[in-house]
């Protein structure tokens, strides 16, 4: 089991800004969207590598997001064959809510980091708030712990 103390989420700038765009091109800005996060957690960092999309089939609420399984499952095995990354988390958005994960979202991965066959010991929510202003915060969260992440942007040199 990893040591559930990181420091800090490495978020490269191309990840962020597909982030922002794919949250801009939602169809109903009153809906929640989202995708999966892929990367590596090297215990004390966790490196961001790609994020997916929603995918056809999500559903989109004002406040519920489902990704879409078997586009989330093509997103993590196209990441894996690429670069060895993994499924580590989720992004979605807060239309009008605090960016932070909801008791409805804590139950969600509570239900993953229980699930055997995606062998998650802590996992990585990146929740993203449109109204007011755009506000991108990163969490960990394991079986009995949930905290906030710093984020570190990354340049395309680094």
């Amino acid at each position: 089991m990893r040591n559930h103390a990181v420091t800090r989420l490495h978020l490269p700038r191309t990840v962020l800004d597909r982030i922002l765009s794919l949250v801009t091109e939602h169809d109903d800005p009153a809906t929640e969207t989202g995708g999966i996060i892929v990367g590596h957690d090297h215990g004390r960092t966790i490196d961001v590598t790609g994020v997916g999309e929603p995918g056809p089939n999500a559903v989109h609420e004002p406040w519920r997001f489902t990704r879409d399984l078997q586009y989330a499952g093509k997103v993590a095995a196209d990441a894996w064959r690429r670069d060895r990354s993994q499924w580590i988390g989720e992004w979605h958005t807060h239309p009008r809510g605090h960016p932070a994960p909801s008791d409805l979202d804590l139950r969600t991965y509570a239900s993953l980091l229980r699930n055997p066959s995606l062998r998650l010991d802590r996992f990585v929510a990146v929740v993203v708030t449109t109204a007011p202003k755009t506000i991108i915060a990163a969490w960990i969260v394991t079986s009995t712990t949930v905290g906030r992440l710093p984020i570190r942007i990354l340049s395309s040199n680094e």
